[in-house]
């Protein structure tokens, strides 16, 4: 059993039985604290970056999300290829911008994926 709210938000999160990206949604939606859980979810360090993994996305959506995060949080990522599936990556050039914006979110234990 779920809370109808949560049923509410899957829906704006799928189309079709396909995952989306409702830009919109997380225009209004994505704060700080939400990008940290993001990452602590999906996110991997990797060397000095971090890349966050979106492969249930399309291609176009993974662009659309590296706009969306230049936009809000004046972040730079990049979509790179994993197994032919786009997964974004921060600019090593932005994490330092990144980490100033989650750190202070992300619990102990997920520092890592920060390279903290």
């Amino acid at each position: 059993m779920s809370h109808p709210w949560l049923t509410e938000l899957r829906e704006q999160f799928y189309q079709n039985g396909r995952k989306i990206v409702p830009i919109g949604l997380l225009e209004s939606g994505l704060s700080a604290i939400g990008l940290a859980v993001w990452i602590m979810d999906d996110g991997a360090a990797e060397g000095k970056q971090l890349r966050i993994n979106t492969q249930g996305f399309l291609a176009a959506e993974a662009e659309e999300l590296c706009r969306f995060l230049r936009a809000k949080f004046g972040i730079e990522m990049t979509v790179n290829r994993d197994k032919a599936k786009p997964r974004l990556r921060c600019k090593a050039a932005s994490m330092e911008r990144l980490k100033s914006i989650v750190r202070e979110h992300t619990i102990p234990d997920m520092l890592y994926k920060l390279s903290l």
